[in-house]
């Protein structure tokens, strides 16, 4: 959709990726285990979730319950539902008035970081994100570059009331909005793009 050369896209909390060359996406998680948390919906949706204000998001081995909008007694129900989908094998993982049903073993963006890098030689990378998942990924990035395997990171934060305080904490830049965000990007491909540019160090 972007139509950007040379830009490896991750999709769908890294279960799918294209690479520069590549015709299709290379799905990570196919068959049987991208079914089952689609076939938990099928076999627990009842009427009484569109009563609570529960929205259900196909997200294909990913299934999403949404309640933003919903009150206490919704989230109760929800955290109901979580237990159920644990004990019938599923990972669940929490996000901002989201809980979201995954296959088992799924590094979600966390796996997606280690997929981009492997094999490259990329040593300095600015990592931006809002939501649980985003934190997942920044804690994977900060534990490569103490490896050594990166030698320049930037994380920065999206304040959000409903993300993570985590992410706020080991962020080296909070920005309220994502537009601040896209104005950060654009000053430092203008930095870079200069020939005795140096990497802007956070503050």
């Amino acid at each position: 959709m972007v139509g950007a050369q040379k830009i490896t896209y991750f999709g769908n909390h890294g279960l799918s990726y294209i690479k520069p060359g590549m015709d299709r996406p290379t799905v990570v998680i196919e068959g049987e285990e991208a079914e089952r948390a689609k076939q938990f919906i099928r076999d627990n949706d009842n009427p009484f979730w569109v009563t609570a204000k529960i929205r259900v998001e196909d997200k294909g081995p990913i299934q999403a319950l949404h309640w933003r909008g919903a009150g206490h007694r919704t989230e109760v129900i929800i955290r109901g539902i979580a237990d159920h989908a644990q004990a019938a094998g599923l990972a669940t993982h929490w996000g901002r008035k989201v809980l979201e049903l995954r296959p088992p073993g799924m590094e979600g963006k966390a796996g997606a970081v280690d997929e981009l890098l492997d094999g490259t030689d990329i040593d300095t990378v600015v990592f931006a994100g809002d939501d649980r998942t985003d934190f997942e990924a920044a804690q994977r990035l900060r534990k490569l570059a103490e490896e050594g395997q990166i030698s320049k990171l930037m994380i920065v934060a999206i304040d959000s009331d409903e993300g993570p305080p985590e992410l706020i904490e080991m962020a080296d830049l909070v920005v309220s909005q994502p537009e601040e965000w896209i104005d950060l990007i654009e000053d430092l491909a203008e930095r870079f793009s200069q020939p005795s540019a140096g990497v802007p160090q956070p503050e």
